[in-house]
């Protein structure tokens, strides 16, 4: 199948074209993407109270950072500083590598970068290729440095700093497309070169290069923002490219150096400089290179102080873009600490990475990381934390868009410069006809010049799809040429190849020509379903057998079988063929799309040897029997007993009959034919049994011994080789002496077996335990002894085999056998047995029939013997004096002191048993009242001070040690005092009154003016004082006492020194008096005001004309941003009093806004001052919560795990609140939604 390779033309719309043009540099244009960390979660032991996260300033929080890359692409970089930094073996050189760590526990050697030219003039020649003895950089070497995040920089394509400003455009964008094309088979998208290094320092370089996309220019000349000692990271945006002053190495002392920097890099400072040279073997020189980096390591790197950041350019503004990129969210939910992100991150960079530093008060106990790769933390353990993220952000251009982009630009400018780029990115296409529509429209454009071949007609065709059956083979070719060469789909690489699919299989081919020509085709195989099989080789089948042919099985196939030529009735897939004669035998297999396969297969026989057992035969069973067969000449030999391969492989064959079985012979040939026969023997029953071994029998014992009986059987037994008269198929044998026992058993076919034994007759041991019999009381114990004679070991009853035994019986009223035994070597045993009797131990238990174990002083106790089991008590005996019958079992004490009571018993057996207590006696407490006064007038406070006790229960039913009464009249006060050990004691007090007159005053009006008379006052009873302001004697004077409120006291005291106090109050208005109204107030229209004037006026005059006490204000009744003044006059008896108020209108209240009943979320209150709670109706899990003010800022983020109404709702506190309208973001599971608040 020939593609058409005219038809390829790629749309991109005008608007994209049109952006690719006025930008040439595609990278420019990536679009900007999200920070690829959804989220960090660090888990505290405990919510920590304080936390911060905060981007560190350079990667893995180093303190400062060093860069270092060689001009002009010189090999050394590879051969020398490649090798020397990573510790990767290169070009014969092999070194440890020098490393710094990446602040959790990984190791990252120090990089390199190099700045590259590719060519010796505008078009060539390449300077790269490898062995062209340029000594540079080659390709392959470039590619190994760049895996390992080396980097690459464009220097222009051929060295030439010419300020022709065509020129320079063209060299930048060039050597860009060249290095691209050239890495492109080995990095994804090719070598983006994102820094620049002027030629010879010509500063006319940089603004083309930035115009074209480039993050940096790094240049020796002029001026940049590193100086002689670096610059400060955190003092520039990176959003927008800079020119970096570059040192050169051989003109500096490096660690001198780094050593200032270091020193510099303090208060939030963090410095960089980058440093080069030409060549690390003859500009550095190379000891100075070792020498200076070497100790740089010792000093700064992983074995020492591991604070410096030994990266590339490239890595160090890609780190700082992100970081200030980047916005970090966080909040506490619970135990965690969520951190989220923000920010549009540029795509075109070749690194995305972010170090971030937790600090909190709380220990750190998981950190979890979600998304992004090659991510480390550390912390774990302690309350800080360091968190390393990286992540793929970077976007690559599809090939076909950049190839496109530059072709368009191309067909419209016609220049030779803009062919020569638009045809690397057309060769970085793959073979096809998309890249053949791309070169073929450069190569429309006229008198240009392109590397040879590139515009070279090769294309072919395989020919149309092409159907086979399965199992057939067909040939394909691709166009014939001198150096052509060839990749074909199954990696064959000839002009021309031989299929045979058993598939449909789709086949290609690419061809290439020696003018760098592409061309490729496909072609189908459409592979029909046929049967394929194969029978094998001709078989060779001893005759009897049956042979299995089996052709591929399918309901829709066709059989036919042929033997020697003719067509058999089979027609399934199967064929069973007994073999008898040879045969040959054909299969045809027809299927529905006409294909048809074909396999034939000879059977030839094979004889059987012949084998013959003769006839069955009978055999005594415990006999013996040998079976043989004549040899056969290269056969072999297998011997079957019921159907069980015996193992022998001979001619004759061996084996005791134990009943009747089969036995077979096999004989196989060298064939492999096998002959067999089988012969039965019968087994005859024959009386098998077995006395074992002779026997040592202690003499005066009888044996028994035993055959199988069968009451066909005839039995003869022999004692000592005389016939006995015992014709059963035993015999019991007494043995006094030894004696030799035989017995032969005969079956009714004469077979016979015959077994004796010896019975030896052996002495017995003798024994003896003492004492016989014995009397014990339960718990008692007894000592057994036993002795032996003619015994070789001896025991007791429960294995035990010492001589005497300590005995304790656990069971009354039983009688004990305790019995030895003795035994000889022969085994013969004596026995001899201890009789003991025990009685019952009596069992007494003391108890109380009144009082405890623990008492009180004077406290009297009774107590109770009982018998709790064993024998009747006989005699009781208290305290070890009173013997008393067992009428005795009841005491009565009075203990004084802590006692011992104990109680004996006896039984009339002489049994004893006993039980006692100890009697704990406690003291009682003194207990006394003290009171400061004891005689008081009615209702004066008396305080109550109980000693001497734990607790206290008064008479009036109070708890405390101190207690205070207002006694109305003489009474009596008694208290209970309880100690530790519930011991009482009881005191009294008592407590005298005396009566109190109670006073009274009249005359006193509530309200005077102050130029009112003096007025009389009285006192009941009479005889009392007057006192408070304006009083004299008993007279009030309005003028004297003055404008205000007074209280005036009239006191009595009796003969008995008890006073009574009683008071009255009044106003005097002498136009000094204020109304008190409240402090002025501003208030929203919706608001209603009240003012109150206060009681004591007979009229009331407000500046509203109402006359009433009290007054509402609406807001609503004046105009918004208003002020106005409210004022009220008293009057009371010709003297007045007056108040004032200013009241304000307020402009900027909004009512009701955006609170309507449907909202899953409610704010309270708005408006507010800044500070407001956030309530969900339902409960929505975890809540995101953002504020933005008018300018679209975020003024406040704060994660919380729930705002539901049942639990506790959320408080919002804006910072530094200002008035005006703000709007929140609440973000949940359950969806997003926006309120607006007021801030007033």
């Amino acid at each position: 199948m020939k593609r058409n390779r005219m038809t390829g033309h790629i749309v991109v719309a005008l608007a994209f074209i049109v952006m690719m043009l006025s930008t040439p540099k595609a990278g420019a244009q990536s679009p900007p993407g999200a920070v690829g960390i959804s989220s960090v979660v660090v888990s505290f032991n405990t919510p920590p109270t304080s936390y911060t996260v905060t981007k560190a300033p350079l990667r893995y929080n180093k303190k400062f950072a060093l860069s270092f890359h060689t001009d002009d692409g010189i090999a050394d970089a590879f051969t020398i500083g490649f090798p020397f930094f990573t510790g990767i073996p290169a070009a014969g050189n092999d070194f440890p590598g020098l490393f710094y760590t990446n602040g959790c526990g990984t190791d990252i050697s120090y990089k390199l970068s190099s700045s590259v030219f590719s060519f010796n003039s505008n078009n060539g020649p390449d300077i790269h290729n490898p062995g062209n003895g340029y000594g540079a950089l080659s390709w392959p070497q470039m590619d190994s440095m760049y895996r390992e995040n080396f980097s690459i920089y464009n220097h222009g394509l051929s060295g030439d700093n010419s300020s022709d400003p065509e020129v320079i455009n063209y060299s930048i964008k060039r050597n860009e497309s060249y290095i691209r094309r050239k890495l492109y088979e080995t990095t994804p998208g090719g070598v983006r070169t994102n820094l620049f290094v002027n030629p010879q320092g010509n500063t006319a370089w940089t603004q083309p290069a930035f115009d074209l996309g480039y993050l940096a220019a790094l240049n020796q000349s002029g001026q940049g923002i590193l100086g002689n000692t670096g610059g400060d990271v955190n003092a520039y945006t990176w959003n927008q490219p800079y020119t970096l002053f570059r040192l050169q190495a051989e003109s500096i002392n490096l660690p001198q150096l780094l050593s200032q920097m270091l020193a510099l890099s303090v208060n939030g400072a963090n410095y960089w400089t980058t440093v080069y040279t030409l060549s690390l073997i003859n500009q550095y020189p190379l000891a100075d290179f070792y020498s200076d980096f070497n100790t740089i390591a010792a000093t700064y790197g992983k074995d020492g102080q591991d604070n410096l950041w030994m990266a590339t350019e490239e890595e160090v503004i890609d780190y700082l873009t992100v970081r200030d990129a980047t916005i970090v969210n966080y909040g506490l939910i619970g135990n965690n600490l969520v951190i989220m992100f923000d920010g549009q991150i540029p795509s075109d960079l070749r690194f995305h990475p972010l170090s971030l530093v937790v600090n909190a008060n709380a220990t750190i106990t998981n950190i979890q990381i979600n998304g992004g790769t090659n991510n480390s933390s550390t912390g774990i353990g302690q309350q800080n934390a360091l968190i390393n993220l990286e992540w793929e952000g970077t976007y690559i251009h599809p090939i076909e868009v950049l190839a496109d982009s530059f072709v368009s630009i191309a067909e419209q400018t016609e220049a030779q410069f803009d062919c020569w780029v638009a045809m690397d990115y057309v060769q970085m296409m793959p073979a096809g006809d998309t890249k053949n529509v791309y070169r073929d429209r450069l190569c429309a454009i006229p008198d240009v010049i392109y590397e040879p071949g590139f515009c070279e007609d090769c294309s072919f065709s395989l020919g149309a799809d092409t159907t086979i059956c399965q199992g057939y083979c067909v040939e394909l070719s691709a166009i014939a040429g001198d150096g052509y060469t060839y990749l074909w789909s199954n990696d064959s690489t000839t002009q021309s190849i031989t299929v045979c699919p058993m598939e449909t299989t789709t086949y290609w081919v690419e061809v290439n020509t020696p003018g760098g020509c592409v061309s490729s085709d496909t072609i189908q195989i459409l592979v029909m379903p046929s049967p394929v099989f194969d029978f094998g080789p001709d078989q060779y089948v001893c005759i009897g057998d049956t042979v299995l042919l089996e052709g591929p099985p399918d309901v829709e196939y066709l059989y036919l079988w042929y033997l020697n030529g003719v067509l058999t009735a089979e027609d399934t897939y199967q064929l069973q063929l007994p073999v008898t004669d040879t045969v040959t035998v054909l299969l045809e297999v027809l299927t529905p799309n006409t294909c048809i396969a074909r396999d034939s297969v000879t059977i030839y026989p094979l004889q059987l040897p012949v084998v013959n057992l003769g006839n069955d035969i009978n055999w005594c069973t415990g006999d013996s029997l040998t079976l043989s067969h004549p040899y056969y000449e290269g056969h072999s030999y297998a011997w079957f007993k019921n159907n069980v391969f015996t193992g022998v492989t001979d001619t004759t064959y061996t084996f005791l009959v134990q009943a009747t079985s089969t036995v077979r012979l096999e004989i196989t040939s060298p064939d492999n034919c096998t002959g067999s026969d089988t012969l039965t023997v019968f087994g005859l029953v024959t009386p098998v049994f077995e006395f074992g071994n002779d026997l040592n029998v202690c003499r005066g014992d009888t044996v028994r011994l035993q055959a199988p009986f069968n009451n066909s059987f005839t039995f003869a037994w022999y004692l000592n080789g005389v016939l006995s008269n015992v014709i059963t198929n035993y015999i019991d044998v007494v043995v006094n002496e030894t004696v030799l026992v035989k017995l032969t058993v005969t079956s009714p076919q004469n077979c016979s077996y015959s077994d004796s034994i010896r019975l030896i007759a052996v002495a017995v041991p003798g024994i003896v335990v003492s004492p016989q019999q014995a009397t014990l009381c339960l718990g008692d114990s007894l000592n057994l002894s036993l002795s032996a004679t003619g015994a070789s070991s001896f025991n007791w009853w429960d294995g035990n085999t010492s001589q005497t035994r300590y005995v304790t019986p656990v069971k009354a009223d039983t009688t004990y056998h305790y019995w030895a035994r003795a035994v000889n070597s022969f085994g013969c045993t004596a026995f001899d047995t201890a009789f003991v009797r025990v009685n019952p131990t009596p069992l007494v238990g003391l108890s109380f029939t009144q009082g405890s174990d623990s008492v009180c002083y004077g406290d009297t106790i009774r107590m109770l013997a009982s018998n709790l089991g064993g024998g009747a008590f006989d005699v009781v005996v208290w305290d070890h004096s009173d013997t008393t019958g067992v009428s005795g079992l009841n005491r009565m004490y009075v203990p004084h002191q802590n006692t011992w009571v104990i109680v004996e018993v006896f039984t009339v057996d002489g049994c004893y048993g006993a039980d006692s207590l100890l009697i704990t006696v406690n003291e009682l407490p003194v207990v006394s009242i003290t009171a400061p006064v004891q005689e008081v007038c009615q209702g004066s406070p008396v305080i109550l001070t109980a000693e001497g006790a734990d607790t206290y229960l008064w008479s009036n039913g109070l708890t405390t040690a101190e207690i205070t009464v207002y006694p109305m009249e003489s009474a009596d006060y008694a208290v209970i005092g309880t100690n530790t050990s519930g011991c009482f004691a009881t005191d009294t007090i008592s407590i005298l009154t005396f009566p109190v007159t109670q006073a009274s005053m009249s005359g006193l009006q509530a309200v005077y003016c102050l130029n009112d008379a003096v007025t009389m006052l009285f006192g009941d009873p009479e005889g009392g004082l007057f006192t408070g302001h304006g009083i004299v004697g008993s007279t009030f004077s309005p003028e004297l006492a003055g404008d205000g409120v007074h209280t005036i006291y009239y006191t009595f005291e009796n003969s008995f020194g008890c006073k009574s106090v009683d008071s009255s109050r009044t106003i005097v208005f002498g136009g000094n008096t204020q109304i008190d109204l409240g402090a002025d107030t501003l208030i929203c229209p919706d608001d209603i005001l009240t003012l109150d004037a206060g009681t004591g006026f007979t009229q009331y005059f407000w500046s509203t004309g109402d006359t009433t006490q009290e007054i509402t204000i609406s807001g609503a009744d004046y105009m918004p941003g208003t002020s106005r003044p409210v004022s009220v006059v008293g009057v009371l008896a010709g003297c007045t009093a007056s108040g004032l108020v200013n009241v304000g209108i307020r402009n900027d209240c909004f009512i009701n806004i955006d609170e309507h009943d449907g909202d899953r979320w409610a704010v309270v209150p708005n408006p507010n001052n800044g500070t407001f709670l956030l309530t969900a109706k339902l409960s929505e899990g975890p809540v995101m919560v953002r504020v933005y003010n008018s300018q679209g800022a975020v003024v406040y983020a704060a994660a919380f795990p729930d705002c539901a109404f049942d639990g506790s709702p959320c408080i919002i506190k804006l910072p530094a609140s200002v008035q005006g309208l703000y709007v929140v973001s609440i973000s949940t599971n359950a969806g997003q939604q926006v309120h607006k608040v007021i801030v007033r």
